[in-house]
């Protein structure tokens, strides 16, 4: 019978860290304080809080090793998420422009840890398929000393190592599979990440577009402080459903207008800081006295 390369175990290599990766670390640190200031709708101190954590110098994927490789998906996962982070915040803030360029930043950066990830890894997968292979070649061919072996009362020291070998096969042939398919998942998931921001770009941009041709449009002439005016008013205001739109809505007219009154005021009564003016209500109605029949 040929002899079989053996394939060690390596998926508790691979997941062997000494520690977290410092970006991925400080991610998980800082973010809850960041979404608690995004529910409190304080965009502008979560964007520069998120803003703080991107690294000066551009991330450089290692696909020398596939250890270095999951080592560096966590790093380029984690800056991922701090340029959501920071999209998101953008959105709060009324700044979409900077919203949109900070999402499209996230999915390069999650495509390019697909491809990454996916590189680093196929050595990795490749292993596991081969020693599958191999695996089920040899408990073929050996089925029969393997059985032999079994039936023996006593066995020498060479042949307790030979009924090693097969268990390491049928390990191989069992955990192949599993390993394969762990490892496919977590490369497909990353490129799924990057799908993620097609939608809120699209979205975003065309609220762009369409507020930039109403703003160029006759009636304002390209002047974002008489845009800003006429369309801060109740029923506009109304149209949005929810508190977290209403306040995305006026936080964006005061990106166009920082100084304008209304949207201030507004804004106030809507973070609970100001109370609302009372409703004016309409003069009444005189009602017309009756005349009384003869």
């Amino acid at each position: 019978m040929k002899a079989i390369f053996l394939i060690p175990v390596l998926v508790s290599t691979l997941a062997a860290q000494d520690q977290a990766p410092a970006l991925a670390q400080r991610f998980k640190a800082e973010s809850p304080a960041i979404n608690q200031l995004l529910t409190s709708f304080e965009g502008k101190q979560a964007l520069a809080k998120a803003e703080a954590m991107m690294p000066a110098n551009k991330l450089e994927f290692d696909k020398s090793s596939p250890a270095k490789g999951l080592a560096s998906s966590t790093e380029f996962g984690a800056l991922m998420n701090i340029y959501t982070l920071a999209g998101k915040a953008a959105v709060t803030a009324g700044d979409w422009e900077k919203a949109v360029g900070y999402f499209r930043k996230a999915k390069e950066i999650a495509e390019e840890n697909h491809a990454g990830a996916a590189s680093a890894l196929a050595p990795v997968m490749d292993t596991w398929r081969k020693a599958e292979t191999a695996g089920k070649a040899f408990l073929q061919e050996g089925a029969a000393r393997k059985k032999e072996l079994l039936e023996k009362a006593t066995r020498s020291e060479s042949e307790e190592v030979e009924l090693k070998n097969f268990k390491t096969h049928e390990d191989n042939v069992q955990k192949g599979p599993m390993v394969v398919k762990q490892l496919q998942d977590m490369v497909d998931g990353l490129k799924e990440d990057a799908s993620h921001f097609e939608g809120p770009i699209a979205g975003i941009e065309k609220s762009i577009k369409s507020e930039k041709e109403q703003i160029e449009s006759p009636q304002f002439k390209g002047d974002k402080i008489k845009y800003v005016n006429a369309v801060m008013n109740p029923t506009n205001l109304e149209t949005r459903a929810t508190k977290t739109d209403k306040i995305g809505f006026v936080n964006r007219l005061l990106f166009l207008d920082p100084n304008n009154k209304k949207s201030l005021k507004q804004l106030d009564v809507l973070l609970g800081k100001a109370a609302p003016e009372p409703e004016k209500k309409a003069p009444a109605k005189s009602k017309s006295k009756k005349k009384k029949g003869n």
